[in-house]
């Protein structure tokens, strides 16, 4: 678990704006001091991080080759994967068991 501090828009306390004042005063300076941001604490839990594979590896442990991979991907079948900008294909480990799980048959 870790644990973030954000820090909350500064908000005066005054909700008085007059343009004419210069100088704001005394009890105005006493105010803002004491409504000063502080940290508020934001609780995120720990996510599992899944591990990455590239084709040639995804290949490797679903039996078959990159080049029917790739044949899967152009006809929308096989394992779902992920795209990047630059064009490089990976697959999830986590959705690799999953399509195996999905083909699996029991008699």
């Amino acid at each position: 678990m870790v644990t973030l501090f954000a820090r909350p828009s500064y908000q005066s306390a005054s909700n008085s704006h007059n343009d004419s004042e210069q100088t704001p005063s005394r009890n105005a300076l006493e105010i803002k001091r004491l409504t000063a941001p502080l940290e508020t604490p934001i609780t995120v839990h720990s996510m599992p991080l899944d591990l990455f594979l590239t084709a040639k590896q995804a290949a490797v442990i679903l039996g078959r080759t990159p080049e029917t991979l790739k044949k899967w991907r152009l006809h929308g079948k096989g394992p779902k994967f992920v795209r990047h900008p630059d064009g490089a294909i990976r697959y999830s480990l986590n959705e690799l068991m999953k399509f195996v799980q999905d083909c699996t048959v029991e008699p």
